[in-house]
């Protein structure tokens, strides 16, 4: 269970930089941006990076060709606002990631508390004293949730916001720059959920696999007390926290009552 928290703490780790994609810094969207594209023509090259609250574009003149006084190198666009796809001829498809962005954002904030309760779980099953049988069904249980959403709204992210943009496109506001290029691909905070994804296999693997001790496995008595007299029943002379030597374990079985005595 320790290798389990170890993979699920690195996985809780890509799914806190992955959710800085929900910020609305020009910087830190391009940094951790979801989606990455690229368009260009005879005029100009932008480099576009699509955040989960924001759109940032990053533009660059053809050498010997200089931008309009009213367009900024560094465009950023609110997916919050009605007009951020109305612009561009692709608007239907531009419209359809507005839409997933919108649904990724709330997933991705679900996805960063479940993966704290599951690093929690981890670790409250790496004792015996600690292990219970309702830790297990959690552990598999949220593992296996978090695994098939992040795969479901991964796919419904990449299907509508790289790999179905189109590959040209125009600007109805400049019709001056003509037909532009375009290519889209994932960005860092996609390939980083993707790796948070794939480590809670492990996770899953790891709960699945490990047995809880076996006095949990039958109706405690019914003269079991306070929550430490059926803990202390996980295994005698077991550890009761990590790091414990089992040598020094001392013999849990003479529990009476008093949570000093543990």
């Amino acid at each position: 269970m320790l290798v389990a928290s170890a993979f699920s703490t690195a996985a809780w780790i890509c799914i806190l930089l992955s959710v800085l994609g929900l910020s609305t810094t020009p910087s830190v969207v391009q940094t951790f941006a979801w989606a990455k594209g690229r368009a260009e023509n005879p005029y100009f090259t932008a480099t576009i990076h699509v955040g989960l609250r924001n759109r940032v574009v990053q533009l660059e003149p053809a050498p010997n060709v200089s931008l309009p006084r009213d367009v900024p190198s560094t465009i950023t666009t609110s997916w919050q606002d009605e007009e951020s796809c109305s612009i561009y001829s692709m608007n239907e498809t531009c419209q359809a990631c507005q839409d997933a962005v919108g649904a990724t954002s709330t997933w991705a904030i679900t996805s960063l508390l479940t993966q704290t309760v599951q690093v929690a779980t981890d670790l409250q099953r790496t004792t015996p004293f600690g292990d219970v049988n309702c830790q297990k069904v959690m552990g598999v249980v949220t593992g296996l949730y978090g695994l098939i959403s992040g795969l479901m709204a991964l796919a419904d992210f990449a299907n509508h916001c790289w790999r179905t943009q189109p590959r040209t496109f125009s600007i109805s506001t400049y019709p001056e720059v003509g037909t532009i290029e375009s290519s889209f691909e994932a960005g860092p905070g996609t390939i980083l959920i993707a790796i948070a994804t794939v480590l809670k296999i492990v996770d899953v693997i790891c709960h699945a696999l490990v047995p809880t001790p076996t006095p949990r496995h039958a109706k405690p008595p019914s003269s079991i007390g306070p929550l430490p007299e059926y803990l202390v029943l996980g295994e005698l002379d077991a550890p009761t926290r990590l790091g414990y030597p089992l040598n020094e374990a001392g013999s849990l079985g003479e529990y009476r009552g008093d949570p000093g005595s543990l």
